[in-house]
């Protein structure tokens, strides 16, 4: 007995020996492998977009050939790795930067990422990132590329057109750091380019900044003296033009503007004469275009004739009030609106819209019920009836179980009732698109397999895959989160695969194609409003069929219908009110419908149901939760227009929705300029008690609120309508009084549902200025209140 408690005394003591060992030779190997992390721009990074992972890796250990991991957990028990292969020899240094999205929980908890190096199958180096420097989605990265160092510093006071930047970062950027990928470039809102040898570029970072403004970006270039060094790059048609020589300017242009006219002080500048094809003049004085535009795809560049980080400009207390001015007249609000949403929002839409492929159908039930249906009538009595036989009854209490196992097993396995009989990709586009066709589209997937497997994904392309986490997922634990739980991998040096590693048939398998699609689809759309119509046509050169089209606007919408590819749709449609500026109130109200689940209705009407609330899902997608700006065209497809994608090495089965998005300019007839309902600019002043949201641009409150239109001042008002009557499914309207004022009795007069202004009218309630003012009453804080909306149209002055 004493010898076998000794055996077991050296057992254990031999294995806590070697476990000492093995950690003594872990830390060894760790201490002769060192990695430096750099994370994001400047140690800063937005959630919910791609960040660069810089890792400078020094190897005093031996000679390595495996893989570079870095872990992105998914939720509190899961990640998924970005791998990349890694050769290093002893000795020596190797620089790697890996593009991975930023995350945090839904319930705002941060998650640990971490770096492991394998040696072939051996871990032989791990560590944690910490992510404390994560910022909010919101939040504003000016890119900064300049050789004079702190000199642009200012433009940390920028706000943006009409305050958009809540809180703004700079990025100083050199001819190195500056992304050549058009996805990290996602993170900029505005670069500035001052004082820098644009000729260091790269073609692939010139390509990544070009393709940037076509999307939707705003570029603003300083000269001066250093135009030739600023200007280098740029030989090209993207800005393509002449200068003639740098004058000394005195001007007090430059004043006016930064201080919105409170002063004319004169200023000297050194300003480059420069004639850029196809700008506009932004600012001129004395014959010299001091800032110009040019208008990119839907972004712009501004161009100073003067340097922005040289004196007067340097030192000037004005100087960031005249960046702001400037972006004011330069940026292009249509798509920058919505370039930034939230990553919450773009998960959760892109998994509804995932929900609603008429093609899978509904979840189908009928195999999952035939399966339990026949453990409890078939498998259970019949293995009473053979045990009796066999008198073994007493092994009943083990055959239920394990059949019951068995049936879970099998439904878990082979996916019964997923609707999934072959392996199936269903894609979602949204683009925004104008006269010269696609200028930004962001692109979803999603793998379905009827049964668990591990499965290797890739585009035929080789376009960049990027897993796309559950925003949804919530943990309860405390602090950091560290996934233990390999759910998936993306390798971007194998043709761009992502893998899901046997995840569970019911959950969705969703990530995000970064497509080097470059079609070019047009939408020709030539219309008038007239009579509270639109007239005229439209013609569909996307080379795709597009099922269904709709004209919104901020108070109505135009459900147009069909057009093939190549044909041309004549449009003569009323307006149907649609209640809200908001694009989620829009598709709650007019589009979604939860009844497709009804059995009263056929499969060809549940299909029809599911069609329409994907359309909601994929314009929320788009828009996030933003507000209708303009009028804007609608159009949906089903036609296919990506690259096969590969699963397993075979070619799935493949689905595509693709939603376009289009600012329409209406046309002119017999010189008359309309503003369709909603469309009139307006202000609210609200008065104590009453709260306005410009988010829902609605109140709500107990009090009042003056409202206050402004119509065009080059048009001569002939006719206009103010409409107040408004009614939503999705939120509680409650009845407000509203008056409006008459310019000539000078007094504010009870207004009903709607008012039709023209002939006598108009002189009542349009003052000489072309402004409208409307007085809302509220005696109950309980409901929404909307804001009345207006159309006008008149003969042009």
């Amino acid at each position: 007995m004493k010898k076998i408690k000794g055996g077991l005394a050296m057992l254990i003591i031999s294995f806590i020996i070697l476990a000492q060992i093995q950690t003594n030779v872990h830390a060894e190997v760790k201490n002769k492998l060192t990695v430096k992390t750099e994370i994001g721009f400047n140690n800063m990074y937005k959630i919910g977009y791609l960040a660069p992972i810089k890792l400078t890796i020094k190897n005093n250990y031996k000679s390595i050939q495996g893989q570079l991991q870095i872990k992105v957990p998914t939720s509190s028990t899961k990640y998924v790795s970005y791998i990349r292969e890694l050769n290093i020899q002893e000795g020596s240094t190797k620089t790697i930067t890996m593009n991975v999205p930023i995350n945090i929980l839904s319930d705002g908890k941060w998650l640990k990422y971490s770096v492991v190096i394998t040696n072939g199958d051996e871990n032989v180096y791990k560590k944690n990132i910490e992510l404390n420097n994560a910022l909010n989605s919101s939040t504003a990265f000016i890119g900064i590329l300049s050789d004079d160092g702190n000199a642009l510093n200012y433009m940390g006071n920028v706000k943006g057109q009409k305050d958009e930047f809540h809180q703004v970062k700079l990025i100083n950027f050199n001819e190195k750091s500056f992304p050549d990928n058009i996805n990290i470039l996602e993170n900029i809102n505005l670069i500035v380019i001052d004082n820098f040898d644009t000729s260091t570029f790269s073609s692939a970072q010139y390509s990544a900044l070009k393709n940037w403004v076509k999307r939707g970006g705003t570029l603003l270039i300083g000269t001066g003296n250093n135009y030739e060094k600023t200007l280098s790059v740029f030989k090209d048609s993207f800005i393509s033009g002449s200068v003639s020589s740098v004058k000394h300017v005195l001007t007090n242009s430059v004043n006016k503007a930064a201080t919105k006219g409170d002063s004319s002080k004169d200023m000297q500048l050194d300003a480059a004469i420069i004639n850029i094809k196809n700008s506009k003049p932004v600012i001129k004085d004395k014959n010299v275009v001091l800032v110009q535009r040019k208008d990119i795809g839907e972004g712009a560049v501004g161009i100073a004739a003067f340097s922005l980080g040289e004196e007067p400009i340097y030192s000037w207390s004005n100087n960031y009030n005249l960046i702001n001015w400037i972006i004011d007249k330069i940026e292009n609000s249509s798509v920058t609106t919505f370039m930034y949403k939230s990553p919450t929002e773009v998960d959760s839409n892109a998994r509804d819209a995932m929900d609603y492929f008429s093609e899978m159908g509904s979840i189908k039930m009928k195999g999952y019920y035939f399966t339990i249906l026949l453990y409890v009538l078939i498998l259970i009595p019949g293995s009473y009836i053979y045990l009796k036989k066999v008198d073994k009854r007493n092994y009943m209490w083990a055959v239920v179980p394990v059949f019951a196992v068995s049936a879970g097993f099998v439904i878990y396995i082979s996916g019964i009732g997923t609707g999934a009989s072959k392996v199936t990709t269903n894609i979602v586009t949204t683009a925004f698109i104008n006269k010269n066709g696609v200028i930004k589209s962001d692109t979803y997937a999603e793998v379905r397999d009827g049964k668990k497997e591990k499965l290797r994904v890739q585009n035929r392309d080789g376009d960049e895959l990027s897993y796309l986490m559950d925003s949804r997922v919530s943990d309860s634990s405390d602090d950091e989160i560290d996934g233990s739980e390999m759910e998936g991998s993306v390798y971007p040096d194998d043709n761009n695969s992502i893998e899901f590693d046997n995840v569970s048939i019911f959950r969705k398998k969703i990530f995000r194609i970064f497509t080097n699609n470059t079609h070019i689809r047009k939408i020709y759309v030539n219309l008038i409003s007239d009579n509270d119509k639109f007239r005229g046509n439209i013609t569909n050169h996307t080379g795709l069929d597009l099922e269904n089209c709709y004209i919104v606007t901020p108070a109505e919408y135009y459900k147009l219908g069909a057009i093939n590819s190549g044909a041309s749709m004549k449009v003569d449609v009323k307006g149907i009110i649609n209640a809200s500026e908001s694009i989620n109130d829009f598709t709650y109200n007019v589009l979604e419908n939860d009844g497709y689940a009804s059995k009263k209705l056929s499969d060809e009407q549940k299909r029809k149901i599911m069609d329409i609330n994907q359309e909601a899902a994929m314009i929320r997608l788009l828009y996030g939760n933003k507000n209708i700006n303009g009028i804007m065209l609608l159009a949906f497809s089903k036609t296919p227009t990506h690259s096969p994608m590969i699963v397993n090495n075979r070619q799935a089965v493949k689905n595509e929705r693709t939603l376009f998005s289009m600012r329409v300019n209406l046309k002119q007839h017999n010189n008359i300029k309309s503003y369709p309902l909603g469309t009139v600019p307006y202000k609210v002043k609200t008065l104590q008690g009453v709260e306005y949201s410009s988010g829902s641009k609605l109140m709500r409150g107990y009090g009042k609120a003056y409202i206050t239109y402004d119509i065009d001042k080059n048009i001569k008002v002939q006719q206009a309508k103010v409409v107040t009557d408004f009614a939503m499914k999705n939120r509680d309207i409650k009845e407000t009084d509203y008056s409006i004022y008459n310019f000539v009795k000078k007094r504010y007069e009870k207004l009903g549902d709607k008012l039709a202004i023209d002939g006598v009218n108009i002189k009542n309630y349009i003052s000489n200025k072309n402004k409208v003012k409307i007085e809302m009453k509220s005696d109950s804080e309980e409901g929404d209140i909307v804001i009345p909306q207006i159309s006008a149209s008149g003969r042009v002055k």
